[in-house]
């Protein structure tokens, strides 16, 4: 493994004798459904560390990953119909991806071939709006995020995209309130098909509060927990199984982990 590793502590081992990563996974922590883990972190690992864990010898590491699932989700259980078409034409290949299509109606962009090459940081900054809102956060923690991407944007100019996506996706964020309403009115949320329970005991003291935005995010959260944990199921039944019977000896084909919307094998 790399020295990095042992600087910022992901394994709390000497290198020369660090092979193998194995974190523990906590079932019933999260509320959501998701899967949480410790030493290391495996739910939550950055892109520059992620490249560094590698397969053993003669092994290969496969893994299934949903494209934009808590965007999805957010377009079928909010019912707003202009967001299911921007997806069906993605699905279809007759369209943009839907984080270009968010970026002009952010941004007020043309929606024309090539425009996400053009403004590079736009595009990035759009896929931060996106899911901080899926999220629940509020406007200063949508800035914080977006300036990561856009350090010269002001907040006055923010808040004028900010509002410029609300118009954009109305419906969508018409949905977050009606969540709100019924999650403070009822003290709970059930997720979208499994019907996984969340309680909510505080009082909410506006959008923006904290438990304004956990039972905003939860929808997003367990309603993707929800579609993976069945699909993963139907994959293993239906792909895994099969091919186990074919394995030659000494093959091993088996699941290693699911992590959110990503199943690796």
């Amino acid at each position: 493994l790399h020295p990095e590793f042992i600087e910022h502590k992901y394994v709390g081992v000497n290198a020369t004798i660090a092979k193998r990563v194995h974190p523990t996974f906590s079932v019933h922590i999260v509320p959501s459904g998701r899967l949480a883990s410790k030493q290391p972190n495996f739910t939550n690992q950055p892109a520059t560390i992620r490249g560094m864990y590698v397969a053993r010898p003669n092994h290969t590491l496969v893994y299934i990953d949903w494209d934009a699932g808590e965007m999805r989700l957010g377009a079928f259980m909010s019912g707003d119909q202009t967001f299911i078409k921007d997806f069906a034409a993605w699905d279809a290949r007759t369209g943009p991806k839907i984080h270009v299509v968010n970026m002009c109606g952010i941004f007020n962009l043309p929606l024309v071939e090539g425009i996400a090459d053009k403004h590079p940081a736009m595009y990035r900054a759009a896929k931060v709006f996106a899911y901080s809102c899926a999220y629940g956060a509020g406007p200063a923690t949508v800035y914080e995020q977006v300036r990561a991407e856009m350090p010269d944007m002001s907040f006055p100019d923010f808040l004028k995209v900010y509002e410029q996506y609300k118009k954009f996706r109305k419906r969508l964020f018409e949905y977050m309130k009606e969540v709100v309403r019924r999650g403070t009115q009822n003290q709970h949320l059930d997720s979208t098909i499994l019907g996984r329970r969340v309680y909510f005991f505080e009082k909410v003291f506006g959008e923006d509060s904290p438990e304004a935005s956990a039972m905003q995010n939860m929808p997003f959260q367990s309603g993707l927990a929800d579609v993976v944990e069945l699909a993963n199921f139907r994959i293993i039944d239906r792909v895994v199984k099969p091919m186990q019977k074919d394995l030659k000896p000494g093959e091993v084909l088996q699941q290693l982990a699911q992590i959110h919307d990503y199943i690796l094998f």
